[in-house]
């Protein structure tokens, strides 16, 4: 409750106590891993690491955990060992957007823009308003010198940004008069 209220540091020290308590909690380790991740404090959000590692001891099958554990490496510039995840994170679901996303980002970065074109296609198949997937299908189309087709995705992510922040201040206007 409180990671959703966005208390990120009582969420925290919940999760820690959870996990004193008993540290085979199912998704505890997910949990406490989407708790740190968030944290704007470099040192904390650097813990995230280890605990989307143990998600995936705990859990096999948390492609979840796996797609996370890319972005971690990911943020680190660890492509190789993002990639993996990612693509241990398709292989369990196939669908999984975060990991289509993040695998595509792996391969803009390496110079495979081609590679990555198809999997964010597929993402914004499925959900057209995915802000990063136009995002970051902009970005290939700049690499691929695709100058329209990446003025276009960027106008897409801007219109759907803009749109998320004003549903998130009719909530939070809606939330104040309750």
């Amino acid at each position: 409750e409180l990671a959703r209220e966005g208390d990120t540091n009582g969420a925290i020290a919940s999760f820690r106590k959870a996990i004193a308590a008993d540290p085979k909690l199912p998704g505890i380790h997910f949990e406490m891993a989407e708790a740190l991740h968030s944290s704007d404090d470099p040192k904390i959000r650097a813990q995230a690491e280890q605990e989307y590692r143990l998600a995936i001891v705990e859990n096999s099958m948390d492609e979840k955990a796996m797609a996370r554990l890319g972005d971690v490496l990911a943020d680190r510039n660890d492509f190789s060992e993002a990639e993996m995840n990612y693509k241990r994170a398709l292989a369990l679901l196939p669908s999984d957007a975060d990991a289509l996303v993040g695998l595509a980002h792996v391969y803009t970065e390496q110079d495979k823009s081609a590679a990555a074109l198809p999997l964010l296609k597929q993402v914004l198949a499925a959900d057209p308003s995915n802000m990063l997937a136009h995002f970051r299908l902009a970005a290939v189309y700049r690499r691929m010198h695709r100058t329209e087709d990446a003025r276009r995705e960027m106008a897409e992510f801007q219109k759907y940004r803009d749109l998320k922040a004003k549903l998130s201040l009719v909530y939070k206007d809606m939330s104040l008069k309750e």
